[in-house]
């Protein structure tokens, strides 16, 4: 008895220290949560995370991977995977972007063939950003591909910045760089984003108190509390 008190109580101490693990895209780590971690982070300092990432892909269209060692993940789907607790925690839109000095040198009035004619600029792992804008605005038939893609969100974003040329923006998480100024928004060609953000967990771990803490502390900053 005294061996079987002692194994559950290593265990439970096991439990209690073990990190949250998270899995996320790393474009929604580096530009929408961590300016936020900090407030969670002075609210709850007995908290421990890792946070892991996916690229999206495995995430979308084919399939749905949840690691066993996850403990929630935030994705970016159509429509939350089935089978999981799930809360939707906004969506954005997809608009067209440049830096201010390039605008400049653009038509005031702009057109759907004023854009496309500029460099397209692509995040790797969002690579239908453009066609799904192109099909959205009308356009007939298949874009070329764009003459540069980027692996990292943050390096496209400062190639726009340096004026090399327009990417699509999804606006949650570029939010900073407009109100900036350091981006330009072609607003008048913004559409709804098909995908949403979403917090996954299994059912289970909803009883877990610090998961729970976390899971209510991110719909609030979400604006879904």
């Amino acid at each position: 008895m005294d061996d079987l008190a002692t194994a559950t109580r290593d265990l439970r101490t096991h439990v209690e220290a073990r990190p949250i693990v998270i899995s996320t895209l790393p474009v929604f780590m580096e530009k929408w949560l961590t300016p936020y971690l900090s407030d969670f982070q002075n609210g709850h300092p007995d908290i421990r995370f890792r946070f892991d990432f996916h690229d999206g892909i495995s995430t979308g269209g084919r399939g749905f991977s949840f690691g066993p060692d996850i403990d929630a993940m935030i994705v970016y789907v159509e429509r939350p995977p089935e089978g999981f607790q799930s809360e939707r925690l906004f969506g954005e839109k997809l608009v067209p972007v440049c830096s201010p000095t390039l605008r400049a040198a653009m038509p005031d009035t702009l057109t759907l063939r004023d854009i496309l004619s500029q460099t397209r600029l692509q995040d790797t792992f969002w690579p239908d950003d453009w066609s799904v804008w192109a099909r959205a605005m009308g356009h007939p038939g298949n874009l070329q591909a764009p003459e540069l893609s980027f692996a990292l969100y943050n390096g496209l974003i400062q190639s726009v910045k340096s004026g090399m040329g327009v990417a699509i923006g999804h606006s949650a998480m570029i939010r900073r760089e407009l109100e900036a100024g350091d981006l330009v928004a072609f607003d008048a060609f913004a559409i709804d984003a098909p995908e949403s953000y979403y917090f996954v967990t299994r059912r289970s771990l909803r009883n877990n108190p610090k998961l729970a803490a976390f899971w209510k502390w991110i719909l609030k900053c979400s604006g879904n509390s």
